[in-house]
C-alpha cells in the first residue's frame, strides 16, 4: 500500500484556522494549555498538538471536553475563521 503524503508550501502553516482559534479562545479567557489539559483530563502534549495546529483529526469526545471545560462552542473553536 503506497501513502500519498499532502504537500504544503514551506512556510504555510498546516491548518491555520484551527489554530488561530483555540490559541484565541485560550488567550481571551486567559487558561493556559496546562489548566486545561488538567481540567479535560487530555494529555498536556496532546492539547500541545491541538493548539499548534500539528494535530486535528480528533474523537468528538476530544473536541466536546475542550469546549466544555472552556465554555464555548465547537464552532467558535474549530468553525471557520470571520
Amino acid at each position: 500500500i503506497m501513502y500519498k503524503i499532502r504537500e504544503i508550501p514551506y512556510g504555510q502553516a498546516k491548518y491555520p484556522k484551527h489554530q488561530t482559534l483555540i490559541k484565541k479562545v485560550l488567550k481571551e479567557k486567559k487558561i493556559t494549555q496546562r489548566k486545561l489539559a488538567d481540567g479535560t483530563g487530555i494529555a498536556r502534549s496532546t492539547i500541545s498538538e491541538i493548539v499548534s495546529g500539528v494535530q486535528v483529526d480528533m474523537l468528538m469526545r476530544t473536541a466536546k471536553n475542550i469546549a466544555n471545560f472552556l465554555e464555548c462552542s465547537l464552532e467558535e473553536l474549530f468553525g471557520e475563521q470571520k
